[in-house]
Parts: C-alpha cells; structure tokens; sequence
C-alpha cells in the first residue's frame, strides 16, 4: 500500500476542514520529506484552484496526486448531486466533470461523500436518490479511465449510503466501471459495521482509503488501532492509498510524522 496526506486547495476559505492548510510548496515538501509518495487534495471548485503549482510542487517533490476529495464543494459552497434545486444539481455536476477532466490528467480518482446530497424534509427520497444517481453518472460519462468513487459517510453527517454496504449495491446499481468505492475508517467504526465483513463484500470496489484517529485526529494522536483493518486490507490484496484525512493537532510536523509511523506500522506487510 502507499500512504498519502491531505492538503487544502487554495480556493477553500474556511479554516474548520480536514486537512493541511498553508502553501503548496512547504507542504507537499514535509509530506515527501516523511516518507508519504502521494498528496490527496481537498478541493471546493476546480475552475479555481491552482492545479499548475500543484503539479509543479509534486513533480518537484516526486509526489503523486492520487486522489482530488471534493468535500468542500458541499461543505463550503452547498453543492450536491441530490438537491432539489436543478440549478445546484448542474452546478455540482459542472464542478465534479472538470474535477474528473484533471484527476485524468494526474491519473487520479474523485471521491463523492457529503457532495452526493442528502435527504431534505419535503422531498421525496426516491426524488432525492435519483438525482443523485443521475449526477455520478453525467459526472463519469467521457472519463471512462478514470474513477469516481462513492465514499459511505455515518450517520452523524449523512442520511443515506451510511454503510460499506449500501454503497456496494449503489455501485452496482449504477453498474458502471468508473464508479467505484472509497472506505474511510472513521465512519466504518461510527456504523458499528464488522470490519471483517465490509472489506470482503467490497474488495472488488475499492481504489482508496481514508483513515484517521478517534474525533478526527492525525494516526496515532487518538484511540484507534488500525492493524485490523491493515491485515483485512493485506488480505484481499488491496495496493491502492491510504491516506490520512484528519483535523490539524498542533504542529504540521507532529501530525504527519506520528500518522506515517501507524501507517507504516498497521498497513505494511
């Protein structure tokens, strides 16, 4: 497995976000110095972010860009493939094609969470899973080389596709083969899900992995004990990332420095 961390695009302005917040060049610089090979970028309007410094600071720090997280187009901007404003569906969808258009340069993935929209008071919830339906399927039309990956999200932030679970049989009632899974372990322990069992019934689906400790922390700063889910991850022949998506705990370095060590730990053979 390799091991990336999360960086913040240039274009989000709140501070309250998972992920390393600053300039591009000493970030990805500390990420690389640590031992990591990828930078996961969290994003919020891909028209806006500065994608030519990022490919400059990752070639300057032989740094892959696995994965482009599109968190804050919902967190920040209220974007969602399920709203029942058309007008926030199309925008959404805007954002998530150019996304993927990029990610197929870096040769990257685009995960889907919070952006696949939730269910509103007043709205049919078949209304709300079609329209959710249809915003995967625009967002990977004509990027058939490159993934769009569904990431199940707990009950505490979301209200539909909670589990390892249900995003197996959403994904296999898209029934394309771009659209595939991300597991993040924080939201697999808040649904009490078996571990065991979800990394089985989802092994074929899987091309990334979010990690973090308890209450978001950095690896290794909380009460998690990721060996579990390094052995199942071995097991099933998982190669893809993991990456650390996690609020800032003191200083840069601590963080990062103390996730590459669980890392290495828990997910190497």
């Amino acid at each position: 497995m390799k091991f990336s961390y999360m960086v913040v695009g240039n274009e989000v302005k709140g501070t309250n976000v998972t992920g390393l917040i600053g300039e591009y060049d000493p970030l990805f610089k500390l990420i690389s110095e640590e031992g990591y090979t990828g930078v996961e970028l969290l994003i919020k309007n891909p028209f806006e972010t500065n994608f030519k410094e990022v490919e400059g600071c990752a070639k300057k720090y032989n740094l892959e860009i696995p994965v482009i997280c599109t968190g804050e187009m919902y967190g920040e901007d209220g974007l969602s493939f399920g709203d029942h404003r058309p007008e926030i569906r199309k925008e959404a969808i805007k954002r998530t094609r150019e996304a993927m258009k990029i990610a197929e340069y870096f040769n990257a993935h685009v995960n889907v969470g919070r952006l696949r929209g939730r269910f509103e008071d007043g709205v049919d919830p078949e209304d709300t899973i079609k329209w959710a339906k249809e915003g995967f399927i625009e967002s990977a039309i004509g990027y058939e080389g490159t993934n769009l990956l569904l990431e199940p999200i707990n009950h505490k932030v979301s209200n539909f596709i909670l589990t390892t679970e249900d995003g197996v049989e959403f994904i296999k009632e898209l029934d394309r083969p771009n659209i595939r899974l991300m597991l993040d372990y924080i939201h697999m322990v808040l649904e009490n899900e078996d571990i065991s069992k979800s990394i089985k019934i989802s092994k074929d689906y899987i091309d990334h992995v979010h990690i973090c400790d308890s209450d978001r922390k950095p690896a290794g700063m909380g009460d998690f004990n990721f060996d579990e889910l390094g052995e199942l991850l071995n097991e099933v022949g998982y190669k893809g990332y993991v990456s650390v998506e996690a609020f800032d705990k003191g200083d840069y370095l601590s963080n990062v420095r103390t996730s590459f060590a669980v890392m290495e730990k828990s997910f190497k053979k």
